[in-house]
């Protein structure tokens, strides 16, 4: 007997849900029902992927929810979304995604999910992206029309205030609202959209990426300006991180397997723009003591020439930081040796670089030896390779510091070959 009560139930339920989209809703606002056959779009950080979830909620012109929802998934590697057979829904709607997402940094899939967010008005379109930028925008558009601006101003306001954080020009009307950008089209809006995306993402892991939305987002909701500085320097750092170039050939790479024309916009001019006018600057939790144990410490040393020979490069690392320091030279100049307990990666033959990993409370102290060119040598070897000879004249080294997962310092060096180099190095008094 309880068997059938049961399955009455159920049947009730189903028929029930069925016939929902033919009601009429009464939505008391400024809103209008509309007959809307589908919706769709991408979402995008890079594409999200095969079975990630899109939330389509119906809202009232407050922008509150009227508990009218849709479901559906992504059912490829593209990041698109299609709900089919919706019927009557108000005009505004948000729009919710979770997955895992293409890292366009990393040319990887994310370790972790990541939520993005997008509201719209279905009377502008019904193919709506789910994206960075709609993601950033949406607590100060709610903000802005809980305190009476229309939803079309509040949504223009937004974004541009967002695009003001990250410097980006939007002086012209043919830029579009967030929701119809693409990271595969070629459009100034696209290109910043890109930018963006690229720049919240810097060498970070999904966990962080998502706390650092989530973060910026909070910080402009109530007046459109970033004021955490904290939160500045994050950016410009994830910024100076990033390979432009890369970023856009490992895009085109993926949307060709996934058989996507897609056109990739030049996003560096933009990226380049912001770490030369932000008026936010680096910030550590490090500290570099001006000498270790295998001599003066090549961290701490405010020249932009070192004499050859060893050095300390040696860090103090706080609690809670995992430090990550790249050092990198296109003619392999240096040599090192390093202490228990340090991660180094193998040479990386595409960028000239090696990475030594560090994670817990203590100072990390590597011995690193400059290497003396020998001059005669390398002519008798290269002398008919200008660009070679060049890079062993130069011969640059380059340090950055890398605080989970965020740069906080960049240093350059040029290693001298003769006995003689600048005040600051020869003064033994600074590292007392």
């Amino acid at each position: 007997m309880k068997k059938s009560i049961l399955l009455i139930g159920v049947a009730a339920l189903v028929f029930g849900a069925c016939n929902d989209k033919e009601k009429t809703y009464e939505l008391n606002g400024d809103e209008k029902l509309i007959d809307v056959a589908s919706i769709s779009g991408n979402v995008q950080k890079g594409p999200f992927i095969n079975g990630t979830s899109v939330r389509v909620a119906e809202l009232n012109s407050g922008l509150q929810q009227t508990g009218r929802n849709f479901e559906t998934q992504i059912t490829d590697n593209s990041g698109t979304f299609e709900l089919k057979g919706i019927g009557q829904l108000s005009q505004y709607v948000e729009l919710h995604a979770d997955g895992y997402y293409y890292n366009e940094v990393k040319d990887d899939v994310s370790e972790s999910q990541l939520s993005l967010y997008a509201l719209t008005d279905l009377n502008s379109g019904t193919t709506p992206n789910i994206n960075i930028l709609t993601t950033l925008e949406r607590p100060r558009v709610e903000y802005l029309t809980s305190h009476g601006t229309s939803f079309a101003d509040a949504k223009h306001q937004a974004q541009n205030e967002v695009f003001d954080i990250f410097k980006i020009d939007h002086e012209f009307s043919w830029i579009e609202e967030a929701e119809r950008l693409s990271i595969a089209k070629n459009g100034q809006g696209d290109a910043a959209l890109l930018a963006v995306s690229a720049i919240m993402q810097g060498q970070l892991a999904a966990g962080a990426v998502s706390q650092l939305i989530a973060d910026v987002a909070s910080d402009i909701r109530t007046d459109g300006k970033l004021d955490d500085r904290k939160l500045g320097a994050k950016l410009k750092g994830n910024a100076m991180a990033i390979n432009t170039n890369e970023i856009r050939t490992n895009l085109a790479n993926r949307y060709k397997e996934l058989g996507i024309e897609a056109a990739v916009p030049d996003f560096g001019g933009i990226v380049n723009s912001f770490v030369a006018n932000t008026e936010f600057e680096l910030e550590s939790n490090l500290n570099y003591p001006s000498k270790g144990e295998f001599g003066k410490n090549i961290l701490a040393i405010n020249d932009t020439a070192c004499m050859y020979g060893g050095y300390s490069m040696a860090v103090k690392v706080p609690n809670g930081v995992e430090l990550d320091i790249k050092v990198s030279s296109p003619m392999r100049c240096w040599e090192f040796e390093v202490l228990p307990g340090v991660n180094y990666s193998t040479w990386n033959e595409e960028d000239h670089s090696r990475h030594f990993r560090y994670s817990g409370s203590c100072t990390v102290d590597i011995h690193l030896v400059l290497n003396k060119v020998d001059r005669d040598m390398i002519y008798e070897w290269f002398g008919d390779n200008k660009h070679v000879i060049k890079e062993f004249e130069n011969n640059k080294v380059k340090f950055e510091v890398f605080e989970n997962g965020v740069l906080t310092m960049v240093k350059n060096f040029t290693i001298l070959q003769e006995e003689t180099c600048t005040a600051d190095f020869m003064n033994d008094a600074n590292y007392e």
